[in-house]
């Protein structure tokens, strides 16, 4: 199995109580984790329901446990954002998205812009990042739109909103949900007892218990219903009918008369199913890619998927096959992840590396640790150490850092002699200025903390605004 990204706090030579408190959430989460392992081979023969939401249950259980030791791994955000909110006069502020970042003053949230100048007058109980071009706010506890001008999309107020999505944002009212579109009219008369957003021009809802779909225009798909639906992908649902999982297309009509144990999305024209204990794939005609089962399987990326074979997982090797359903090489692997930009980490005799979509090693080199390509860079690990390499298995440059993150808007936050500074794509420093700590650029801008001051800073590298109210 795939070991959990290391933590990215700083390093102390006495245990610390949050250091203490960190070892013991993992264990608890390493033991359930095995544990909802055993229930779900179970699960998986027998499809018994009262296992199906014992699993839940575990799972609902390790949520506030691993929200908790997010927090923990890495606490100076905590520390950061309530800073950054005292230093600009507020008790939190947001990352910027869409232009506008989310603040929070004397229990009401607003927003401002990137300059630090509030949207407009107006304060609300809570409020939402901006998505699409319009955040939704609650006010005398409604919930509404508003757009960029701060103006709101309508004088219609609800009990419940979700953001907008392909053009539309599901509303409740009520025990009922509905669309709106962007001028904040609904999308039809229609109401049901649950919607979820627009995907490929359609939504699946539910009423009287059954699932179908409907279009941008509010019509149903087709006249059929169904147990379960997943949302379109590439052009096809996977959809449940008693006991059995199919597809259909945009015109409600089915890819084929197979059915299935279970079946996953289309991913690059290929989409995973199940019969019996085994998985494989098939095309967009429905024909299966080939005649191999596999104990476990992934998602195509790049052209190439990862499967595994071997009915205990514990003793499971790993590699993948191409569009044709051939492995990529012989090489078998203790562990792997899907392929980003190219590039897959894989993990043999207890270290990892990269290997190409022809299953070529990229280099030579082997490491610790490793994290998937993101904007072009890995982050790897050799010893205690971290660095960046290149898609030709070159680092980034000689520098070695305590803690680093990925790239994001082309530049990473980097740790070294107990200071976060950020670097560009070239390996350079933005500036040689070192904070206590950063947040990752959102918007082309990065919440920074020095000593006791915080503030923002721009791409360059240089202070912006401090907001006053």
């Amino acid at each position: 199995m795939p070991e959990k990204p290391p933590s990215r706090e700083t390093s102390s030579v006495t245990e610390t109580p949050q250091e203490a408190e960190i070892k013991a959430l993992k264990k608890e989460l390493r033991l359930l984790s095995q544990e909802m392992r055993k229930k779900l081979d179970i699960y998986k023969k027998t499809a018994d329901p009262d296992l199906e939401q014992e699993l839940r249950d575990m799972k609902a259980r390790a949520i506030p446990k691993r929200d908790r030791l997010r927090e923990l791994r890495e606490p100076f955000q905590t520390t950061l954002r309530e800073t950054l909110g005292k230093a600009l006069h507020a008790d939190y502020i947001g990352a910027f998205h869409d232009g506008f970042a989310k603040v929070k003053k004397d229990g009401k949230s607003f927003f401002i812009d990137t300059h630090g100048q509030p949207l407009s007058e107006e304060r609300y109980e809570k409020a939402w990042k901006f998505s699409g071009g319009f955040a939704a706010v609650l006010k005398d506890r409604k919930w509404f739109f508003i757009d960029t001008h701060g103006q709101p999309l309508s004088k219609e107020r609800y009990d419940d909103v979700e953001n907008f999505s392909e053009g539309f944002a599901k509303v409740e009212k009520g025990d009922e949900w509905f669309f709106i579109d962007t001028k904040g009219q609904p999308l039809s008369e229609e109401r049901y007892d649950y919607a979820e957003d627009f995907s490929e021009g359609f939504a699946k809802v539910k009423q009287d218990g059954e699932f179908f779909f409907i279009d941008t225009h509010g019509q149903p798909l087709s006249k059929e219903r169904y147990s379960r639906v997943w949302n379109f992908s590439e052009g096809f649902a996977p959809v449940k009918k008693g006991d059995e999982w199919f597809f259909i297309d945009t015109h409600g009509q089915p890819l084929s008369k197979e059915r299935y144990n279970f079946a996953f999305s289309f991913s690059e024209g290929f989409a995973k199913v199940k019969k019996g204990d085994e998985y494989f794939f098939i095309d967009t005609h429905g024909q299966p890619l080939s005649e191999e089962r596999y104990d476990e399987v992934g998602y195509f990326s790049d052209g190439v998927v990862r499967v595994g074979k071997g009915s205990d997982w514990r003793d499971r090797k790993y590699f993948f096959i191409d569009t044709k359903g051939q492995p990529l090489s012989k090489e078998r692997y203790d562990a792997v992840e899907d392929f980003s930009e190219g590039f897959a980490k894989v993990k043999k005799d207890g270290e990892w590396f990269f290997i190409d979509t022809h299953g070529q090693p990229l280099s030579k080199e082997r490491y610790n640790f490793a994290f998937s390509f993101s904007d072009g860079f890995a982050t790897v690990k050799r010893g205690d150490e971290w660095f960046f390499i290149d898609t030709k298995g070159q680092p980034l440059n000689e520098e070695r850092y305590k803690a680093v993150r990925s790239f994001s808007e082309g530049v990473a936050p980097v740790l070294k002699d107990h200071k976060w500074f950020f670097i560009d794509t070239k390996g350079q420093p933005l500036s040689e200025e070192g904070y206590d700590a950063v947040e990752d650029f959102s918007g082309g801008f990065a919440g920074v903390k020095k000593d006791d001051e915080a503030f923002y800073i721009n791409r360059k590298g240089e202070r912006t605004f401090p907001y006053t109210e």
